[in-house]
Formats: structure tokens, sequence, C-alpha cells
């Protein structure tokens, strides 16, 4: 068997990346947007003032151009302006033009690379916090809609850090300078008639935010019901269609479908609702400046390119406008994609990681009146039960479906916390053992098999990444699948999780501590056996169809 050449470095990472604990956890986050981008921008001080630093140097020079424009006209005007003059003025206009455009990048790169962290953070917290999850958490929270938030939520919440937060400084900074040029470099009147539209603008802006966030919140659920059900439907393909349900599962994804597109369309023409607001006031402002400016020029209160620079000023401001939409809009969908994604952060854990012992050796097993109840149920799946499974013993568990096999498995590998009674590990109790000593010590065969996409290197090591390949190898051959493997077209590594199976004849090999076998076979080795494994000195088993 072939060791895949990635196998290596991802068992690496994998190897030197510690077991998570709540302790390990950064402080909980806080319960609001804004607080979490201001604690990020703390953190990210320099990034953010350079960027600053950047933009308001994009401002200054924007707002210097009209004025020197002004300047240029009112000296053809009055014909002091020699062609050698004029070329001057054109270049310092042209270099002005490229420095602005330099700086947008610069800080554009700048800001982009700093908000990114955040949104690798966050993905990297929700990583952490799933993995203190017990599977009652999974129930109640399905796993297309912890992809979504995983995505496009944090995504959400990436973009109200980064381009939010300094289009709105771009924004603010350019419409200060350019209000303090039109009124005290023009005429403090014109400026005054100038803004009287905007007013109105600010109305219409803060009823349009109210919409987008509800449009914005419906459409992150729609797509986390969607994805859902993507999901589930590519797991189960082949039952799917051996079941003759294809038209069944079609009508329901177009209905799902329909539902994410129409909420994505409604946040989209809430978010462009925006921009109507935004000419109508910039178009009932350059008509009052155009007649009331027309008529100073007309009377002598102002030259004509006081009045050309005053339009130019008036131009500038559609930026600043078009900018509070805009950040309106991202802080909107930012707040949607963080009310949705804090729950999970914030989720306490169903299974602390609080051992110190860091090695499991082998001993004895013994259980003691352990009770478990799943979430909802009034019934127990265990009740009261009692068992000792000396060192060095195999043990067949057989019961009917339900009767509480896997729940057994699930206790015994702190899958799950017991409510009563206590589960010792040579005289020790479970949660005595640090979680990744216990983890490493266990090789379980799921019955609800799943292939990692990776290679099957990476999958037969998933529990000891830094296995080379003569031990995946061995694996392989202790578990029968050496053969199998070798007979895949032209020696494939890499295969689509759809097209595999799990390989229930590891059952009758017992496998090397430490491997998490998550099921490598292809369909036709399969021998309906269903099969749940530990291994740790003491090896438990059960067959359902015993």
């Amino acid at each position: 068997m072939t060791h895949d050449p990635t196998t290596a470095e991802y068992g690496a990472e994998r190897a030197a990346r510690p077991t998570v604990t709540e302790h390990d956890l950064p402080d909980p986050p806080p319960p609001g947007l804004t607080r979490l981008v201001g604690r990020f921008a703390r953190a990210h001080l320099p990034a953010y003032l350079a960027s600053a630093v950047m933009l308001a140097g994009v401002a200054l020079l924007q707002v210097m151009i009209p004025q020197r424009v002004g300047d240029v006209v009112d000296a053809l005007v009055a014909g002091t302006l020699a062609d050698r003059g004029l070329t001057t003025e054109l270049l310092v206009l042209t270099g002005m033009g490229l420095l602005i455009y330099v700086l947008r990048i610069g800080w554009r790169l700048t800001l982009y690379r700093a908000a990114h962290q955040l949104g690798v953070r966050l993905r990297q917290r929700l990583y952490d916090r799933l993995c203190l999850q017990a599977p009652d958490f999974f129930q109640r929270h399905r796993t297309g809609a912890l992809m979504a938030r995983a995505t496009n939520d944090i995504d959400a919440v990436e973009m109200a850090a980064g381009e939010a937060c300094l289009a709105g400084f771009d924004g603010s900074l350019t419409l200060l300078l350019v209000l303090a040029m039109m009124a005290f470099a023009v005429d403090p009147r014109l400026a005054a008639v100038a803004l009287l539209p905007f007013p109105a603008m600010a109305v219409a802006f803060w009823w349009i935010s109210r919409h987008v966030h509800e449009a914005s919140r419906a459409s992150l659920s729609a797509f986390s019901d969607l994805n859902e059900q993507v999901q589930e439907s590519m797991a189960g393909v082949r039952t799917l269609r051996a079941a003759g349900l294809e038209p069944q599962v079609r009508e329901v994804f177009g209905t799902l479908t329909g539902r994410a597109a129409q909420h994505g369309l409604s946040a989209l023409r809430w978010e462009s609702a925006y921009e109507p607001a935004v000419a109508w006031t910039m178009s009932t402002a350059m008509v009052l400046t155009l007649g009331l400016g027309g008529r100073m020029v007309w009377v002598g209160e102002i030259s004509l390119g006081e009045l050309t620079a005053f339009t130019m000023y008036l131009g500038q401001l559609i930026w600043p406008m078009f900018a509070m939409g805009w950040v309106l809009s991202l802080i909107e969908r930012g707040r949607a994609g963080w009310e949705r994604l804090r729950p999970v952060l914030t989720e306490p854990p169903g299974i602390i990681d609080s051992g110190l012992v860091p090695k499991v050796e082998r001993a004895s097993v013994r259980l003691e009146k352990v009770t478990f109840a799943y979430p909802g149920q009034t019934r127990p799946a265990i009740d009261a039960l009692s068992l000792e499974i000396p060192d060095d013993t195999t043990v067949g568990v057989v019961g009917a479906t339900g009767a509480g096999k896997s729940t057994l498995l699930a206790l015994m590998m702190r899958h799950a916390q017991p409510e009563q009674g206590v589960i010792q590990l040579g005289g020790s109790a479970l949660d005595a053992y640090r979680l990744e000593a216990l983890r490493a010590a266990t090789a379980w065969v799921p019955q609800e098999p799943f292939l990692f996409s990776a290679s099957l290197a990476e999958n037969i090591a998933l529990a000891r990444p830094e296995a080379g390949a003569n031990e995946i190898e061995r694996v392989a051959r202790l578990a029968d699948l050496h053969d199998d493997i070798a007979r895949l077209p032209d020696g494939r590594l890499v295969v689509d999780p759809a097209a595999v199976q799990l390989v229930d004849r590891m059952a009758d090999h017992d496998l090397p501590a430490g491997f998490l076998i998550f099921g490598i076979l292809v369909a036709q080795v399969l021998d309906g056996l269903d099969l749940g494994e530990i291994a740790h000195g003491a090896v438990l088993r059960h067959r359902d169809r015993c």
C-alpha cells in the first residue's frame, strides 16, 4: 500500500495540536457585534491605524482636487495660465489620481489581511467548541446548519469587521472634509442649501436598515435549511435511489431552493433601496446648488471656478452616501450572522476534559449502577447497569435494536456522560483520564460509517496521523482490506466518500489500540455485520444480529 505524500504533513499538523479543553478556549464572545469588532480592532490596532492613515490620505487628496481644478478654471477665465502652467497642473492632477489609486490598494490589502484573521479565529473557535460537545448537541443542531454558520455567517461577521469599518471611516472622513471645503472654501449659504435633502435621506436609511436586518437573517436561515437538505441527500443518495424517493427529494429541494432564493432576493431588494434614496438626495441637492449657485455667480458673489469646485465637491458626496448605505447593509448582515453564530460558540460543553491522568494502561472496566437517558426521553436507554470486564477479556453484548448497546459504547468512550452511576477504568473514573489519552487508547468502528474526503492512508490513520506507511499497511492487512485496496483502478488512493461503505469485516480482526478506522471499503466486500469495537486492553464488541 503506497503512503499518500500529503499524509506526513497532515499527520504532523494533527499531532502537534493539543486536545482542546474548556479552559483552553478564549474568553466568552461578547453579546453584540460592535463589541466583537471593537475587541478585534484593538487586537489588530497597527493594521487598522495603517489603513486609517492611508484612507485619510485618500480623503485629503480627493478634497484637494476640486479646489485645484477651481483655481485652474479661474486662471483660464482670467487668461493668466500659460500652456506650460496648464501642462504642469494636469501632471499634478494626474499624479494625485495615481497616488489615490496606490493608497486605496494599500488600505484594502492591509485591512482585508487583518479582517481575514477574524474569520479564521471564529472558525477555529467553532471547531474547538464542537469538539467539546456530546452527541445530543448534534441531534439539536443539524450538520447543514452548522456548516452554514461556519461559512456564510462567519463571512458576514468578517465583512462587518473589515470592509464595513474602514468604509464607514472613509465615508465619514470624506463627508466631513467635503462639507468643510464646501462651507469654508466656497460659501456656507450654498452648503446649507445643498444639505437640505439630507435629513430625509437619513430617515430613509434608518427605515431601510431595519428591513435589511430582518431580510438578511431570513436569508441566512433559508440557506442553512437548504444546506442541510443537500448534505442529507448526498449522504443518503444510495438509499434514496434504492427506495425510489428521487421525486420527493426533488420536490423538497425545489421548495427549499425557492425559499432561499426568495429570501435572498428580498435582502438584495432592500439593500438596493439605498441607491434610489441616495440618487434622489443628490439630484435634489444638485438642482438646489445650480439654482442658487448660478444666481450667486450672476451677481458676482462667487466666481465660476468656485461654483465648479462646489459642484465637484457635491459630486464627491455621492461616495460617502453610498458608503453609508453599504456599511449599514454589511453591519446588518453581520449582526444577523452573529446572532446565529454566538449561541453555538457559547453553548456549554457536553464533555468536560478535566482529567489529569495522561495515559491509559491495560486494566479492567467496571460499571456501577450506570443510568443514562437521551434528551427528551423519559425512559432511560440504560438503567442502573452494573458490569465488570476483566483485563484481556473479550465480551459480546447482544440485544435487540434500541436495547442500549451503542449507548453503552458511547458512555465508555465518554461521547456521553452517565446521569447516575460511575464507570471506572483500572479503578479510576473515566473522567480522571485526559480525553486525549482515552481516545488514543480506543479503536472504534461505528455503525454509521463516514469517510473523509482524503486519501485512504489518511482515513486509516485518522487517530494516529503520525503513523508511517508500514504501520498503515499493517492495519489494512489486519482488517483484511489490503487486497481490496490493491484492486482499486490505477492504484487510486483518493476516493469519493459516496462510492465506499464501511468495512464491516473489520469485526473479525483485533485492531491495534490507538487506530480509529472509520470505514474504508468498496461495496463488493460488504458482509452485512454491524459492529462497534473498543480496544483498551479489554475489548468490547457488539453485533445487532448475533
